[in-house]
């Protein structure tokens, strides 16, 4: 299940890197696209020129054997449609360069949490699982106040880290309800990219799936002073970050149960071995 996990991950990092050689494609038909509102700007200031001495020739009655007054009108004509060229132009341009510059900033946080991520298949322990989890809230998704919560046997949620809450949240026992409890019945993260307020002034919730197994959740509840709110790019970090969060604390919470087995075996084995060595 965990490959399946890194799969996943390495699958949208493969897409996002498409995506930004399909744009930088675009990038690219940009520069085509400055050289021709260059070309068209002038071609536009050469028919400004030409009205103005249509405009003037007019007004002194001199028409040199042609309509003037019709030439001028058309050249007008022209001369708007040649703006509003120009103008669609560039507003194309500023789109396809502000496309190309979020992309370009998701993928390097998502090679970055990427890389980050195997920070969290790098012990068993499982306090230093959620220290790293915390790590990448803070670095890479600009958390301030947060939760990292943790189910238990009974199915209720207890608080493994936070941060700046203040006693918000009581330290176990917690029953999903309001926005936890839909995302993790829908099993998708809610994050909050409005200028709206929030709901329950919950930034963002993602529950940490292993499979269908809920294994826990983050909740974030304020951001760092330079950043304002959550973009859409921090949905996909969110989601990769879910997927390799749950991943190794399953993996931890495995090897927790299977050290304290052996500890347990081992010490009836030596409480075994005692009574033989003092016969």
């Amino acid at each position: 299940m965990g490959d399946d996990n890194h799969g996943e991950a390495a699958l949208r990092v493969e897409r996002a890197l498409t995506a930004l050689d399909e744009l930088s494609d675009r990038l690219r038909r940009v520069d085509e696209l400055k050289e021709t509102v260059a070309a068209l700007v002038v071609e536009n200031a050469s028919l400004h020129r030409d009205n103005i001495r249509l405009a003037r020739a007019l007004t002194a009655g001199s028409t040199d054997g042609y309509d003037v007054r019709s030439t001028l009108t058309a050249s007008q004509e022209k001369a708007r449609l040649y703006h509003q060229q120009v103008q669609d132009l560039l507003e194309a341009q500023t789109e396809s360069e502000s496309k190309v510059l979020e992309l370009e900033e998701l993928n390097s946080s998502m090679m970055s949490m990427y890389v980050s991520s195997f920070q969290l298949h790098a012990t068993l322990d499982l306090p230093e699982v959620v220290r790293v989890i915390e790590e990448i809230l803070v670095n890479f998704i600009g958390a301030r106040s947060y939760a990292v919560l943790l189910t238990d046997e009974d199915g209720s949620f207890r608080v493994a880290a936070e941060n700046g809450l203040e006693g918000r949240l009581p330290q176990a026992g917690i029953r999903p309800r309001g926005v936890l409890a839909e995302v993790l019945g829908s099993q998708s993260a809610y994050v909050h990219t409005s200028s709206r307020p929030a709901r329950e002034g919950i930034l963002a919730a993602v529950p940490l799936l292993m499979g269908r197994n809920i294994v826990g959740a983050l909740l974030v509840f304020s951001l760092l002073a330079q950043k304002d709110r959550f973009l859409k790019n921090d949905v996909e970090l969110f989601s990769l970050l879910g997927g390799h969060a749950a991943s190794a604390l399953v993996s931890a919470r495995l090897y927790g149960r299977a050290d304290r087995k052996v500890r347990t075996l081992q010490a009836m084995l030596h409480l075994l071995e005692e009574p033989e060595a003092e016969e």
